[in-house]
């Protein structure tokens, strides 16, 4: 949800350098692998001719994120979840059934590639929360709580920002920077 509100101040930012700079040629090395890569990607979702619609993978991907990377989590469930996110991806990529083709507008090829993202984002997003062992902001880790049942933050190991890269193979790599407040002091909430 963060992204909401951040995105329409920091993109801009990031592009406010390039202001006035030419667009890249339709020739330009760039824009010819970035347009191989995305037909082959099409292309090989089409091929695929499954049974299952990319609407039927996508809420069975909302009830494993739901069921085991909700609100409160705890480490065996993220790495059902995991599992779970992996099978439903090679299973996605084995069976997604895509009405149409790609030689004009087709919602059905557009939400596949969609939920093609959002299976790759899932991977993510739990190995983000296996990673981070504290319970922090609206996530409750299980095993990271209080006595009293309440979070328990570590601030001395996660007071960062977290980013994750994806290289080629597929594996996932955190970056992280601290993370400094100077105006208000950092507080744990307490529910009670």
């Amino acid at each position: 949800m963060d992204g909401w509100f951040t995105l329409p101040l920091s993109v801009p930012n990031y592009l406010a350098g390039l202001v006035g700079t030419g667009t890249l040629a339709d020739d330009a090395p760039e824009v010819t692998a970035t347009l191989a890569d995305a037909s082959a990607r099409v292309e090989r979702l089409l091929a695929v001719g499954g049974t299952h619609r990319p609407v039927w993978f996508h809420r069975r991907l909302g009830e494993v994120l739901y069921a085991d990377c909700g609100v409160s989590r705890s480490e065996a469930g993220l790495r059902h979840g995991l599992e779970q996110v992996r099978a439903l991806r090679e299973e996605f990529w084995a069976d997604v059934k895509i009405i149409g083709g790609p030689e004009r507008l087709n919602q059905e090829l557009e939400k596949a590639l969609r939920v093609a993202d959002f299976l790759e984002l899932a991977e993510v997003m739990i190995l983000d929360a296996l990673d981070r062992r504290e319970s922090a902001g609206a996530h409750f880790r299980e095993e990271y709580a209080t006595a009293e049942g309440e979070a328990k933050r570590d601030d001395a190991d996660w007071c960062t920002v977290s980013a994750w890269l994806t290289d080629a193979s597929g594996r996932h790599t955190r970056r992280s920077e601290p993370l400094a407040f100077s105006l208000v002091p950092m507080q744990v909430r307490d529910y009670r």
